[in-house]
């Protein structure tokens, strides 16, 4: 019923899949009342699985042999101010398109961008408050990925 890649989104962009994937049918009849409840309920569940929990701050996140189905994306996204570094580093069994964005408005802003790469690490300094997602696709036959992220928080 929901995509399982849905968790690593955030909840505005984790409610847009959910609403394109469930369809509610109406509901009428003796039970109508208790159904819409129930439907309710399902739907809450689900996008609380999407609010994924924060990065703790300076202890790593690490995920090994996540499957990436052909074509497939995968982020993780985190909060991140002003001073704030991100410490990434990925491997993958395939090459796959890797990314750190945020949006502005309705664009998409990449500073960034690996296309067709098998590993990548580095340090990236949030410029300001924000969101900032990483992001990786896989290309046609799919892939494995193992990775880990730190937050180091600013200096006080």
């Amino acid at each position: 019923m929901f995509d399982t890649q849905c968790s690593a989104m955030t909840g505005a962009g984790c409610a847009a899949r959910v609403r394109e994937r469930v369809r509610p049918t109406p509901i009428t009849g003796r039970g109508a009342i208790g159904t819409r409840v129930r439907y309710g309920a399902v739907v809450a569940c689900v996008l609380t699985a999407c609010a994924g929990a924060p990065l703790p701050i300076d202890a790593p996140k690490v995920m090994e042999s996540y499957p990436l189905r052909a074509y497939a994306l995968h982020e993780e996204c985190l909060q991140l101010a002003p001073g704030d570094r991100l410490d990434y580093r990925f491997t993958s069994t395939a090459p796959v398109d890797f990314n750190i964005h945020y949006h502005e408005g309705r664009a998409l802003i990449m500073p960034v961008v690996r296309e067709k790469t098998r590993e990548a690490a580095g340090v990236y300094p949030a410029p300001f408050n924000g969101e900032f997602c990483l992001q990786w696709e896989a290309g046609e036959a799919g892939a494995s990925l193992d990775y880990r992220m730190r937050l180091r928080p600013a200096s006080p």
